[in-house]
């Protein structure tokens, strides 16, 4: 789900107030199907989140400050533990205190994996692979048509390949604006109306101070995600079963598979933000046959799962001829994850 308003709209909107605000918020969450959108209209913010809301708008204007007395540590504008430089990711990265070691490791792993991924679906590997076979079955037919009388098809080919090559640059050689920051946090989502649950493996959104210009990508990982499989688990789990190699819906979820879900939610890879219209492969090949790349030009999941088929093809051979439907396991997921409209 994805909001880009101040965040003064934000609350005005959702919860029916009005209050004054420093900075702008965008947020982009895993959410689950059946859960409401919004919160009824007539309710309003306790005493104890007002409060908070109130605090922290200073916060996020002196981003980033250290700790007094520790200049190793940054103040977290949500009013979480202090964060800390988090090495061998995106430059610019802190990672909250809250997440422990282990949780960091399995986080740099994810990375690593979703970086290897990233330079699949960019060519790094394999000169001679078809990679307009698995544009087309993940991200639609008209995802190169550069040249399409149609502006807007146009439009939307050239955005799909910009978006593309810049997830790539930015895993393998991010040169980020002094005002571009990635905050990772553990389990605590630390934002209204936004929690950790058992079919949220990590959310996505945005702060942004009005006053210092700096962006705040914010990613919290969840408890599930610490639960998942490495892509490279399941690989060595499934090499002796020729059939399981065959069907990339045995590689649906894994740590690298979420983290870049997350990536592609970040507002340095430039307009138009990516959202949430389906999920899960089988939602996303649907949504690749009935509206193609007049949808999943926008859709986090159908950029992820096209990295994924191809880092898979040039890794294993996993598939012998074109990717195909039966690749996956349509009759366990369900259409209400799916916004075709």
């Amino acid at each position: 789900m994805l909001f880009l308003p101040l965040l003064v709209w934000y609350i005005s909107l959702v919860l029916g107030i009005a209050q004054s605000s420093s900075y702008k918020s965008a947020i982009k969450q895993r959410q689950a199907p059946d859960e409401p959108q919004q919160l009824p209209g007539e309710q309003r913010l306790n005493d104890a989140d007002q409060a908070w809301l109130d605090n922290i708008k200073a916060e996020v204007d002196l981003f980033p400050h250290a700790v007094e007395g520790d200049d190793t540590l940054t103040v977290d504008p949500l009013q979480g533990p202090p964060f800390r430089r988090m090495e061998g990711v995106f430059p610019q990265t802190l990672i909250s205190g809250e997440c422990t070691a282990e949780q960091e490791s399995i986080i740099k792993r994810a990375w690593d994996d979703a970086k290897l991924f990233t330079e699949a679906q960019n060519g790094k590997w394999k000169k001679d692979y078809d990679y307009d076979k698995t544009h087309k079955f993940w991200l639609g037919d008209d995802w190169n048509a550069t040249t399409h009388p149609e502006a807007g098809v146009r439009e939307r080919a050239v955005i799909v390949n910009r978006k593309i090559k810049l997830v790539g640059r930015l895993f393998k050689e991010a040169h980020l604006h002094h005002n571009q920051w990635f905050l990772w946090r553990c389990n605590n989502a630390r934002r209204l109306n936004w929690e950790c649950s058992d079919v949220r493996n990590a959310g996505t959104w945005a702060e942004q101070s009005e006053r210092t210009q700096n962006i705040m990508e914010m990613t919290t990982f969840c408890e599930s995600f610490f639960k998942l499989e490495t892509i490279g688990g399941q690989v060595a789990q499934h090499k002796d079963d020729a059939d399981k190699l065959a069907k990339i819906g045995y590689f649906e979820q894994s740590t690298a598979k979420t983290l870049l879900h997350e990536v592609w939610h970040y507002n340095i890879l430039g307009w138009p933000p990516i959202a949430d219209l389906a999920y899960g492969m089988y939602n996303c090949r649907k949504l690749a046959i009935v509206n193609g790349t007049k949808r999943a030009f926008i859709n986090s999941d159908s950029y992820t799962f096209d990295a994924i088929n191809i880092y898979l093809d040039n890794l294993i051979d996993y598939h012998d001829d074109d990717p195909k439907d039966s690749d996956y396991h349509p009759e366990s997921n369900s259409d209400s994850d799916v916004d075709m409209n």
